[in-house]
């Protein structure tokens, strides 16, 4: 049987800015045409892409670091209500792990804000209770998925700049 060859680490750091491109793309054009089939097609596209990002970051942190697994990390997220509470392990945990390898490889100034992940996994609970107001369950999905893009750009940029320092 024949293996692949592995990603060196700048094709690894070229396919996350890929994902993420194409994760970010997918929800701005998604979500204001869900009305249609084509919407729906290009959320179910930005999850898709979202879970690899986060299973790939997550492959970077140390087994012995770690909170989770990226399998669970990522599926935990799709068992209704259970990913309210998720999201502070797989978003939030995340961030703080990477924030820890950063700080090891001495790469500070790329630190993410746990602030921003923080407010998505608080965003994503408060927006489930105010589902049956309109307008703010509106205003609140739309702030959730600002603030989602954001953290995971700067997530995002966190991992590249760990898998090029394995490279060094």
């Amino acid at each position: 049987m024949q293996h692949l060859p592995q990603k060196t680490p700048v094709e690894q750091a070229r396919t996350l800015d890929q994902w993420f491109m194409v994760f970010w793309i997918c929800f701005a054009v998604g979500i204001p045409t869900s009305v249609i089939i084509v919407g729906i097609a290009g959320v179910i596209a930005g999850v898709v892409f979202l879970c690899l990002i986060l299973y790939k970051l997550w492959e970077l942190i140390p087994e012995k670091e770690a909170k989770t697994t990226p399998g669970k990390a990522v599926g935990f997220l799709f068992i209704p209500l259970f990913n309210l509470y998720w999201n502070f392990i797989a978003i939030n945990g995340l961030a703080e792990a990477l924030n820890k390898e950063l700080s090891r490889t001495n790469e500070e100034e790329l630190k993410i804000d746990t602030r921003l992940t923080l407010a998505y996994c608080i965003v994503a609970c408060v927006s489930v209770v105010t589902i049956e107001l309109v307008f703010a369950g509106i205003i609140l999905a739309i702030a959730q998925i600002i603030i989602l893009i954001l953290a995971v750009k700067q997530m995002k940029d966190a991992g590249k700049s760990l898998i090029l320092s394995k490279s060094k």
